[in-house]
């Protein structure tokens, strides 16, 4: 089974999802999808129920969006938009490693009781 194709691209300087964060990337990130699609903020405004104005102020950066949104927006482009989440390699400040608090330990054991 083949990888999904990606849609949008991470923004130049952005190492991974995590990066991802800003209202201006959530913008640039529909940006990106409806224009690789051929579709205008006019009729992606239309799908969605809202004006193109609304979806210039998100492409611009101007106005927050919620994942929630942006899913829905997405979905009008017939885009799946999906999160995921993986642990740093690296222990956090206080020593706990966050790999093995959700995955277990290396040997395959579930995450800790509390």
């Amino acid at each position: 089974m083949s990888a999904p194709q990606e849609v949008a691209e991470l923004p130049s300087g952005a190492r991974s999802a995590a990066t991802y964060r800003s209202k201006m990337d959530a913008g640039h990130f529909l940006r990106i999808t409806r224009r690789r699609l051929g579709v205008t903020q006019k009729e992606l405004g239309n799908r969605a129920g809202v004006s193109h104005a609304y979806i210039g102020r998100i492409e611009r950066g101007e106005t927050g969006i919620t994942v929630e949104r942006l899913a829905e927006l997405v979905a009008q482009l017939g885009v799946e938009l999906t999160l995921s989440c993986r642990p740093l390699r690296s222990p956090t400040e206080t020593g706990t490693n966050a790999a093995e608090l959700l995955f277990g330990s290396r040997n395959g054991g579930g995450p800790r009781p509390s």
